[in-house]
C-alpha cells in the first residue's frame, strides 16, 4: 500500500509470496502500519481502536504469474506472527472491492485470516486486512498458504513489545533460572 497516512519506510510497501511446485503460490502482500490516530485519514470512521492504536494493514494479490508452474495457485490462509506480549487486538477486515474472508482470529502467536470457502483464487484480491496493536512495529514472519498445504513466508510488519516488557520478560528469565540452581 502505498499511502501518505502510513509510517514509512519498513511499515508499508510490497513483498512477493512464492512457492515453486506445480499449482504454485505467487502472490504480493501489500502492507501499511498507520500510528495512532493516521487510519481514520484514509479510511474515515474504519479504525477499531479509535484512533487509539497502531493499525496494521495487509493486502493479497493473488495476480502473479507463477512460472515455471503451470497452473496458479489458491490462498486459503494468510497469517502474521505475533509475540505472546504484543496486545493484538481488533482483527478484522474492511469489506470493500475485494474478497473478504470468511473466518479470521487473533491467537497467543498469529493473527490469521481463511478463505475456505471460496478460497482466494487466481486471479483475485482479498479485501484490506487488519487488526491493531498498541505496540509500534518490527518485521515479523508472514505466511500464506493454500494450494495442496503449499506455504511461502517472508517478513512483514508485526508489533514491537515496548522495552519496558522485554526487560521484564529478561528478568523474570533470570529469576526462574535462579530458582532452578537452588533447587538442583
Amino acid at each position: 500500500m502505498d499511502d501518505p497516512n502510513g509510517m514509512g519506510g519498513d511499515w508499508q510497501g510490497r513483498r512477493a509470496y512464492l512457492s515453486q511446485p506445480i499449482n504454485a503460490i505467487a502472490v504480493d502482500i501489500e502492507f501499511c502500519v498507520y500510528a495512532p490516530g493516521q487510519f481514520e485519514r484514509s479510511y474515515p470512521g474504519l479504525d477499531p481502536s479509535g484512533g487509539a492504536h497502531y493499525v496494521y494493514a495487509y493486502e493479497i494479490f493473488n495476480d502473479l504469474d507463477p512460472h515455471p508452474s503451470p497452473s496458479p495457485g489458491y490462498v486459503e490462509r494468510f497469517s502474521v506472527g505475533l509475540d505472546t506480549d504484543e496486545q493484538a487486538a481488533n482483527i478484522g477486515f474492511i469489506d470493500g472491492a475485494g474478497q473478504n474472508p470468511n473466518t479470521w482470529g487473533l491467537g497467543p502467536q498469529t493473527a490469521g485470516w481463511n478463505f475456505n470457502d471460496p478460497t482466494l483464487s487466481h486471479p483475485s484480491v482479498s479485501d484490506v486486512l487488519l487488526f491493531t496493536s498498541r505496540f509500534g512495529p518490527e518485521l515479523d514472519t508472514a505466511t500464506v498458504s493454500g494450494s495442496y498445504a503449499l506455504a511461502a513466508t517472508e517478513y512483514l510488519p508485526s508489533p514491537l513489545p515496548e522495552p519496558a516488557a522485554l526487560s521484564l520478560l529478561a528478568a523474570g528469565a533470570v529469576l526462574v533460572a535462579a530458582r532452578r540452581r537452588r533447587r538442583t
